[in-house]
């Protein structure tokens, strides 16, 4: 089998997937052949860590078989040594049924092109469709690895797919993997013909060889390829040589981390250090100082050289200088030499008579600075030029530092002075603390010693003092107007602003704030001019959003820390909200033996209507009424509402009943159907760019087949949900042109390629949900499954996403699929519905994060130092279409905090992104589990449940570094992040601090 068909719903009930596809190795149900044509870009080698040699043919043909006979999957393997890759050391491998090898994650993709090997860490000696299945005909079809102590072999015997062809060839190959880190591939009788990607790769888009026999067609019996890594370390090299030239025998020269070595009698000396190594390099000789006195090498990746001078005794000149205080000599003041790059620091103390000194090279440069606790000197520093003489005139002059002022006044919000005020002034480590009390005027003031470190806090019983406390550094001069101002509750102040639209004010916008840690919360109306008030009490904190039906504005919402005086925000502008369309063709497929039930108007509501739960409603809902799929126009029936009807004139395919000629039936079908709907829809009218391919984006194709969808239950005939393309090697090149326009129909040229949407008209008894449809569009939109398409066990995100099981949405009472539940947050900023509110820095945010509400909804995100992956948080609720949760959830309307873990590394073209439990590109963060051990959705336990969500009132509330999970990125990692939930059934404000 071969590409995955992007966007297979998955099933009501796993066992029913497990009883009606046991054969399938990925979660994904239906794979479809040649997604994209291969383009090989032949030999290529971009990296100096390996060499790849062409040597004598050499076959093992052994090996123990590993019960692999599975099609598109893969085994994880444990190395009897750790083998070096890249710079790296692995000892787990994974080995994929379709020839190659992976070390990062797992990868059952059959999908090989030269760009994915070049991002990934991976060995391919032939990496192709190949399929191990015992019905492919090849006698012993498995993996095979013979395991040896310093080796270990793994050998493929399998055939190209698809098995059934009988020209595919047989596939007979072997990797050799050797503790040194060389890498061998062997090529057996078969092999012919192939489209195999070949070659080793570091992943990282810059490191990578593309093998010798990389896109060749017929690799049967061709010579090994073996590829050998560059040497492991680096040499240091240079020598010690006094200032006349003459080598500096016996001197040692320490490395960061590693052992010593010494100079010759040339004053030579060299080392070999492990790739990449970082550190100094220090030289050691008694009766020396050396120049530089050590040099610093960064991830070194070549051989490198320095030469150190070294001077003796004899040759070090004399800096020094005396310090002193009214005349007199001070004593133990400490003289910190700071040199400049290449030279040594020293510290020296001045003795009974205020002298210090010290010996340096000559040419010495740097800073001379004193310090010594209760003084002040000038100067403060003085520089050293680089004298040849010696230099014993770097004096200083101390003073006694002097106590110094602080003071203040504590008035009310009013201005009237408050008397009786306690100060308390509590210092720091070592430093002594005192209270004072304001005076009938409300002014405090108090002498401390020079350098004074500490805090400042005032209180009055029946007052609450703003600012809670003031902190002082470092005293060095007096210090004012450290003022407090005394408030009670009944206390207030006005928060207002303007909303502009098109520059000019705004009327009739709705401003909420949403106080915080108990501030109470308030509502205002702009007037004609767009101006609105309010009043909060004095210390008021929290979040102000506007809204207004028909507008979105910037920002989304404004966060306020405490305020304490009046206050204006900044303008919210808004914008006019467009909706976006994009035309929608459903064609309903009836047999011979089979037709569809309902009307066509019964469909054509259940898609295009404009009320209750149809297609378009739940776009509307989910994109904030910015987008939704329209009617294409067709003559068939009620004409221009969107539905063709047409009947083939033969039975249902049936595809599912056999496996190994799906792909064939399901491609025939489509594109008859086509065919058959071409005398009610003029094509070519929807090629707007006029290059003779249909695109999915020009029109969306959606065929409902009469019969049963087989992802719901085993009835029969029936055919499986999916997105895919027609392709010519299915239709021996008759792709279907009607009005000269490729319709459904891939091209290599993504600006070109085209795609259907296919689902069973049938979910039992009754007339399919719409939820199957609104999944396979949004991969037509350009999303990604986001359950796992390689496990029949792991759930992805489950049912809190429309792109993984959460198509089957349902209310209370309500059938799988009525109601499917919103896309996750990061599918929503993929489509452009939402635009997230960034925290980047240290914040407390606040507002509305309702997945429902129209007017205000943006997800949160929190960027991180790796700038692939960040946190999305939004606030999930049983509420509109959301109400598809109550399946799992009950029929309660509580919500909480779904904080999703994005990882932009794990995005793949071939529908993968999700394929890893332990590392996902969208993945859920389950409150109560760990990523290692994995969660209830990794586990399959479960599809959702409301303790998904962080909550108040429950143990997990705060998502931060020490919580489990935790906010520390996949490479172990600390962000420093902490999410905080007070967001309930009726609440939304969460807390986020950032470093």
């Amino acid at each position: 089998m071969a590409s995955v068909l992007a966007g297979v719903t998955l099933m009501l009930l796993a066992t029913l997937f497990l009883a009606s596809q046991p054969a399938m190795a990925d979660d994904a149900g239906k794979k479809k052949a040649s997604e994209g044509v291969y383009k090989s870009m032949g030999p290529q080698k971009a990296t100096s860590a390996y060499g790849e040699s062409v040597v004598s043919r050499w076959w093992g043909g052994a090996g123990t078989a590993q019960n692999k006979q599975l099609d598109d999957s893969y085994m994880a393997y444990s190395l009897p040594f750790n083998f070096p890759f890249f710079g790296q050391s692995f000892r787990t491998i994974y080995i994929s049924t379709n020839g190659w090898i992976t070390f990062d994650a797992a990868s059952s993709s059959f999908s090989n092109s030269d760009t994915t090997l070049i991002s990934t860490k991976c060995i391919a000696p032939l990496w192709d469709d190949i399929d191990l299945r015992n019905g492919s005909g090849v006698t012993g079809s498995d993996i095979y690895i013979l395991r040896n102590a310093s080796n270990v072999l793994i050998r493929w015997k399998g055939k190209r797919y698809p098995y059934y062809n009988t020209s595919t060839s047989v596939v007979n190959v072997e990797c050799v993997l050797y503790s040194n880190g060389q890498i061998r591939f062997n090529y057996g009788v078969g092999n012919n013909p192939v489209d195999a990607t070949v070659g080793i790769s570091k992943g990282d888009g810059s490191n990578y060889i593309l093998g010798y026999h990389n896109g060749r067609a017929n690799c049967n019996q061709v010579a090994s390829l073996l590829y050998t890594p560059a040497s492991t370390n680096v040499t240091v090299n240079g020598y010690v040589r006094t200032s006349g030239g003459a080598g500096i025998n016996g001197a040692w020269l320490t490395y960061t981390n590693q052992t010593g070595s010494g100079s010759n009698a040339s004053g030579y000396y060299a080392r070999s250090l492990p790739r990449g190594w970082s550190g100094y390099v220090t030289p050691i000789k008694s009766g020396y100082a050396f120049v530089p006195n050590r040099r610093q090498y960064t991830n070194l990746s070549a051989n490198a050289s320095g030469n150190f001078t070294g001077y003796t005794s004899a040759q070090l000149l004399t800096m020094g200088g005396r310090v002193t205080v009214g005349g007199s000599a001070l004593s133990g003041v400490t003289v910190t030499l700071t040199g400049s790059s290449g030279y040594a620091n020293y510290t020296l103390t001045t003795n009974a008579n205020g002298y210090w000194w010290a010996k340096v090279p000559p040419r010495w440069t740097g800073t001379v600075t004193p310090s010594r606790s209760g003084y002040t000197f000038t100067p403060t520093s003085r520089s050293a030029p680089g004298y040849t003489v010696n230099w014993t005139t770097c004096n200083f002059t101390a003073v006694v530092a002097q106590n110094k002022l602080i003071w203040g006044s504590i008035k009310t919000k009013a201005g009237v002075a408050m008397s009786g005020v306690t100060v308390t002034l509590t210092g720091a480590s070592g430093k002594p603390s005192y209270t004072v009390t304001t005076n009938a005027s409300g002014v405090y003031s108090r002498y401390v010693p020079y350098g004074w470190s500490g805090t400042l806090r005032a209180s009055r019983s029946g007052y609450s003092l703003y600012p809670a406390t003031r902190t002082i550094s470092n005293i060095t001069a007096n210090l004012g107007n450290q003022n407090f101002m005394g408030y009670t509750t009944a206390d207030t102040i006005t928060i207002g602003g303007r909303v502009l639209y098109n520059s000019a004010g705004l009327s009739g916008v709705t401003v909420s704030l949403t106080g915080s840690g108990g501030s109470v919360n308030r509502t205002a109306t702009t007037n004609a001019s767009g101006y609105w008030t309010t009043t909060t009490p004095l210390g008021w904190a929290g979040s102000v959003v506007a809204s207004r039906s028909g507008y979105t504005f910037s920002p989304t919402s404004q966060t306020l820390g405490a305020r304490y005086y009046n206050h204006t925000c900044a303008n919210f502008v808004g914008s006019v909200v467009t909706t976006r369309t994009e035309p929608l063709l459903v064609i309903m497929v009836d047999f011979t033996n089979f037709a569809h039930t309902g009307t066509e108007a019964e469909w054509a509501n259940r898609i295009f209507g404009t009320s209750g739960l149809t297609l378009r409603t739940f776009y509307m809902e989910a994109s904030r009424n910015t987008f939704y799929f329209r009617p294409a126009n067709e003559s068939s029936g009620t004409a221009n509402n969107g539905i063709v009807r047409v009947r083939l004139n033969r039975v249902h395919p049936n595809p599912e009943a056999n496996q190994s000629t799906a792909d064939q039936r399901y491609q025939e079908l489509m594109r008859d159907a086509i065919l058959a709907a071409n005398p009610y829809v003029n094509f070519a009218a929807y090629d707007t760019n006029g290059d003779g391919w249909l695109t999915n984006r020009e029109l969306h194709l959606a065929f409902y087949i009469a019969g049963y969808e087989a992802s719901y239950d085993s009835s029969t005939p029936s055919v499986w949900a999916h997105r895919w393309s027609l392709h010519s090697y299915y239709l021996n090149a008759t792709l279907p042109r009607p009005d000269n326009v490729y319709v459904g129909c891939h091209n290599d040229t993504a600006s070109r390629n085209g795609g259907y949407t296919m689902q069973g008209q049938r979910h039992g008894s009754r007339q399919a949900a719409f939820g199957t449809l609104a999944h396979e569009l949004g991969h037509d939109l350009g999303l990604p499954d986001l359950y796992d398409v390689s496990s029949n066990v792991a759930e992805g995100v489950g049912a809190h996403c429309l792109m993984s099981s959460g198509s089957w949405g349902a209310g209370s009472g309500e059938n799988p699929g009525v109601r499917p539940v919103h896309p996750s947050a990061w599918c929503k900023i993929e489509l452009g519905f939402v635009t997230p509110v960034t925290v980047a820095q240290a914040a407390t945010w606040s507002g509305n994060l309702l997945s429902t509400n129209y007017t205000t909804y943006a997800p949160l995100k929190i960027t991180t130092s790796n700038a692939q992956q960040y946190f999305l948080v939004e606030f999930r609720k049983p509420v509109g279409f959301d109400a598809g949760l109550q399946r799992l959830f009950g029929s309660g309307t509580t919500g909480g905090l779904a904080i999703w873990h994005i990882d932009t590394s794990r995005r793949t073209s071939n529908n993968q992104d999700n394929a890893n439990w332990r590392r996902k590109l969208v993945d859920l963060e389950v409150p109560g589990y760990s990523s290692v051990s994995g969660d209830p959705l990794d586990l399959g336990y479960t599809r959702g449940s409301l303790s998904h969500y962080w909550r108040t009132g429950t143990s997990y509330y705060r998502f931060h570094g020490s919580s489990t999970p935790n906010t520390t990125l996949y490479e172990g990692t600390a962000t420093g992040i902490s999410v905080t939930a007070t967001a309930n059934g009726t609440g939304n404000y969460i807390g986020v601090t950032k470093p």
